[in-house]
């Protein structure tokens, strides 16, 4: 099935008048309006075709302008995959949260690894080796890795603090990453770290409520980075937040600064729409 989303906007919306929008001869809608635009859906359309979309406003013998719009339809694949499995044997249940794609040759997916050498102490029984919380691929092999970070001075330790699972990831660039991940005091979902330039860190997020997702966006006039934290308790009812990371990592409750996109926020993620 090809489909297409078409936004009908009318503005201002016009009382008693219907609305109609067709693809080509076919009408896809006709109704009155009770806002200023609304949401539509094609399912009808073929592989591989340009479909003529117009939209006009009528009332008896009234009619307004006819607005036009073109769509190509993308044509179908020859279906021909190749899907290798990788798995890595171990006690324990697993789990990956994130993938995050930076380049063909620089691939990280982010959870909890458990294999035969993690979840024991070591060989003199100086420090408790936990599970792997990131895997790295290099265009050839995925290595499985521990994110670090440096506390308060200290020495490199692995991801201090941590339960141990990393979650949900979004990159600013190859050189600077954000990811979030588990407290391992509280076991709430509310650690968020910083990677820029090979260094990790831990940025403070002034509250105890799960971090759900995190979500940003190139100002495409500033270059800025916009970067918005969900926050709510998956299981419970309960206190609700969207937080804003700034560019000097404070974290500020949310505004939205763009006029020409519109923010959802649904389940435990984020996205936008073009209005």
């Amino acid at each position: 099935m090809i489909e297409n989303w078409i936004t009908l906007r009318a503005a201002p919306v016009k009382p008693g008048f219907t609305y109609v929008l067709m693809c080509d001869t076919v009408t896809v809608f006709e109704g009155t309006l009770d806002k200023s635009d609304t949401l539509i859906h094609d399912e009808t359309l073929e592989p591989a075709v340009t479909y003529t979309y117009t939209a006009f406003a009528q009332k008896g013998k009234e009619k307004s302008k006819t607005v036009t719009a073109m769509a190509t339809t993308m044509d179908t694949t020859s279906h021909d995959f190749t899907i290798e499995k990788f798995e890595w044997s171990g006690r324990g249940s697993s789990i990956l949260w994130d993938v995050e794609i930076i380049k063909p040759n620089n691939i990280w997916a982010f959870g909890k690894i458990h294999t035969e050498d993690t979840d024991r102490w070591n060989g003199d029984s100086t420090k408790w080796i936990t599970a792997y919380n990131a895997i790295h691929w290099d265009g050839n092999n995925w290595e499985l890795r521990w994110v670090k970070s440096k506390i308060c001075g200290t020495s490199t330790v692995d991801y201090p603090n941590l339960k141990g699972a990393l979650k949900d990831t979004w990159g600013v660039s190859q050189q600077e990453v954000f990811v979030t991940g588990s407290k391992a005091a509280t076991g709430t979902d509310n650690v968020l770290l910083h990677k820029k330039n090979g260094s990790w860190s831990f940025l403070d997020v002034p509250t105890e409520i799960d971090i759900n997702d995190i979500w940003g966006s190139i100002d495409e006039n500033t270059g800025q980075a916009y970067i918005l934290l969900p926050l709510s308790f998956k299981w419970d009812t309960g206190e609700k937040k969207l937080l804003q990371l700034r560019p000097d990592n404070s974290i500020i409750e949310e505004y939205w600064p763009f006029s020409d996109r519109r923010l959802n926020q649904f389940g435990l993620g984020i996205g936008t729409e073009s209005l």
